[in-house]
């Protein structure tokens, strides 16, 4: 497809990447071969995160049984190169979505974010929502982020408290 830009055609680059629902006949697969290996990688460079693969799992079966939604999509170019795992996010007040949150995020060819992103904006406007959210422990990220047009928008502090303890 042409566009033009003061008269002179310039022609699009055709797609390079390809995005492609995970579903219920081949979840149990992905999952074992890139799923869940993608999950344990990200564990271990994020660093302790408050959930296990076993309920990233849970959470991916419950999406397909239409009990939350919670999607896995596979990145592709000729073969699968990485997922995102996508859900959404409810403003805190009205308790409704207002934004597709970008829950895992696995990308084996850094080129395909760019398409990735695209494909996160149409993702999000075919819902109905005009804001994409994700976190990240790893401060690196930032400067993805803010290549697509991600702003940090929030600090949130945690501190961990044992039971019984008077502070």
């Amino acid at each position: 497809m042409a566009s033009f830009l003061n008269g002179v055609s310039r022609m699009r680059e055709p797609a390079k990447f390809s995005f492609t629902r995970v579903d219920a006949s081949n979840l149990a697969a992905l999952w074992l071969s890139l799923i869940r290996p993608g999950v344990l990688e990200v564990i271990r460079r994020a660093g302790p995160v408050p959930w296990t693969p076993e309920q990233v799992l849970f959470q991916l079966k419950a999406g397909l049984e239409n009990r939350l939604f919670c999607e896995a999509w596979t990145i592709s170019r000729d073969r699968p190169c990485g997922f995102v795992i996508l859900k959404l996010y409810n403003d805190e007040f009205l308790q409704v979505p207002d934004r597709l949150f970008l829950w895992i995020m696995k990308v084996g060819d850094s080129s395909a974010l760019k398409e990735l992103d695209h494909f996160l904006v149409k993702r999000a406007l075919s819902l109905g929502l005009t804001k994409i959210s994700g976190v990240s422990r790893r401060t690196g990220f930032v400067r993805w982020a803010r290549k697509f047009g991600f702003e940090p928008d929030m600090l949130i502090f945690t501190k961990e408290i044992e039971l019984g303890s008077a502070g």
